[in-house]
C-alpha cells in the first residue's frame, strides 16, 4: 500500500499500518458497502462506509474527501476528513490536526484500512503523527512508524505523493499553502 506520513512516509505510515480489518460487525449499516458502485470502485464504497473513526469524538460526523485513488496491480485509496479536528498541543504550542483513513483491499477482497491523526506545523512545514488506530489484525505495525507519536519532522519536496501533502497543508494551511523548502 503507498506511504501515509505526507510523502513517501506520510503515505506510508497509513499504508504501511492498514491492518484494521472491516468485518460485519464494525461495518456500517450500508449491506451494500461491498457491493460495486456506479464508479467501478467496491474499495471507494467500502472505505466511505467504514464506521466512524476510533480516533474521533462520538458525535463527529466525517466528512471524507478522496485525496488518492490508485488503480494499478492493487487499488489503494487515501481520504482526508474535512470536519473539524481536535488540536493538537506539543512543543508549548498548539497545532491544528488533520484525520486520514488510508485503504485497501486484498485479493480475497477483504478490506484493510487504517485511520491516522497528524499535527500540521504550517509555520515548520512539518508534521507529526499523533494517533493512529489500533489494528484488529496484523503484524506488530508499530515498528513501520519512523518517528515518536507528537514528534515534528520536516516535510520533504520528495514528488511521490505530492497531491496528498498538498491537500493536508492546504487543509490546515489555508488554499494559499505552497511547498517552500525550510533553509
Amino acid at each position: 500500500m503507498m506511504s501515509l506520513l505526507l510523502a513517501a512516509q506520510l503515505a506510508a505510515t497509513v499504508a504501511n499500518l492498514s491492518h484494521t480489518v472491516a468485518t460485519p460487525e464494525n461495518q456500517s449499516e450500508s449491506s451494500q458497502a461491498l457491493e460495486e458502485p456506479a464508479n467501478g470502485s467496491a474499495l471507494l464504497t467500502a472505505t466511505l462506509a467504514l464506521p466512524l473513526s476510533e480516533l474521533a469524538d462520538e458525535s463527529h460526523i466525517h466528512e471524507w474527501d478522496v485525496i488518492e485513488h490508485i488503480k494499478k496491480s492493487r487499488e489503494e485509496v487515501v481520504l482526508l476528513d474535512r470536519a473539524d479536528q481536535p488540536d493538537y498541543v506539543g512543543d508549548d504550542k498548539t497545532f491544528a490536526t488533520v484525520l486520514m483513513r488510508g485503504a485497501e483491499m486484498d485479493r480475497s477482497g477483504q478490506l484493510y484500512f487504517i485511520d491516522a491523526r497528524m499535527a500540521i506545523d504550517c509555520d515548520r512545514v512539518s508534521y507529526a503523527l499523533v494517533a493512529i488506530s489500533k489494528p484488529v489484525i496484523g503484524e506488530d505495525w508499530t515498528k513501520n512508524i519512523k518517528k515518536p507519536f507528537g514528534e515534528f519532522e520536516p516535510l520533504d519536496n520528495d514528488p511521490r505523493d505530492e497531491d496528498i501533502k498538498a491537500a493536508v497543508f492546504k487543509h490546515v494551511c489555508g488554499p494559499q499553502w505552497s511547498y517552500t523548502p525550510q533553509q
